[in-house]
């Protein structure tokens, strides 16, 4: 898979949290109502505190590995130096984004799949946010890199 492929592409080796699955509901264009699709996004998060001065290297080990692989990129830069990476090729979109300090996410759009009749709810059922086990929602803290975090 394309997002693990590029997390293992960066070196030296962040620590990132195990990808997730999202999905995004689609709309339709002329009055907003949901269309029955949804669109699925398989994302992985680094929770490794980012230095601003190693955002120019992390770049550079994103773009150079989706170059090598055919995609077309477009880079935006924030004035705080963060980062967002837009490639494209054939129908496959990524996207990677710095959050310095906090980390860097990077996803893949996968594709469309029908979605349910009611977009809260699955099998009729609400989608809960995820929790720890006392119940709070999970957000773990970015850790210290020896190389990343300085």
């Amino acid at each position: 898979m394309l997002v693990d492929d590029t997390a293992a592409h960066i070196q030296p080796a962040l620590s990132w949290q195990a990808s997730t699955v999202g999905h995004n509901p689609n709309y339709t264009g002329v009055d907003g109502r949901y269309d029955g699709t949804m669109r699925v996004v398989v994302s992985r998060e680094a929770d490794v505190r980012l230095a601003k001065d190693r955002l120019p290297t992390l770049e550079a080990a994103i773009t150079d590995y989706w170059r090598q692989q055919g995609f077309q990129l477009q880079i935006g830069h924030a004035t705080d130096g963060n980062f967002a990476i837009d490639a494209t090729k054939d129908q496959v979109h990524l996207v990677a984004n710095s959050d310095a300090p906090w980390g860097i996410t990077i996803s893949a759009d996968v594709g469309t799949v029908k979605g349910p009749k009611d977009i809260n709810s699955v099998d009729g059922s609400p989608i809960p946010d995820p929790t720890g086990s006392n119940g709070t929602p999970i957000s773990p803290a970015p850790s210290v890199d020896p190389y990343w975090s300085h």
